[in-house]
């Protein structure tokens, strides 16, 4: 056996619901929580990162090329910082 704490307006519907249907209230959380866990075991669990892989484009080649892309970023950045100690 288990209990639920429902709020009163869930509580109203559920009674509502299992009225109309001619149904008792067990009977209408056993099918709500069946037909609950049959979607929820139906499809696989979402990956960690789901949310957010695939929501930017941009360059195909960014992933295959990111050692060159960094390299030459730090060496724009050692260039500005050499022209800079030149300038003082």
């Amino acid at each position: 056996m288990n209990t639920v704490r429902l709020s009163p307006e869930l509580e109203s519907q559920v009674r509502r619901t299992a009225r109309r249907q001619n149904l008792t209230v067990s009977e209408v959380h056993r099918r709500a929580l069946a037909e609950y866990c049959a979607r929820a075991l139906s499809s696989e669990p979402p990956g960690r990162f789901d949310d957010i892989i695939g929501v930017c484009t941009g360059d195909p080649d960014l992933g295959a090329n990111v050692g060159a892309i960094f390299a030459a970023e730090i060496g724009r950045r050692e260039a500005r910082i050499e022209g800079d100690d030149d300038a003082r």
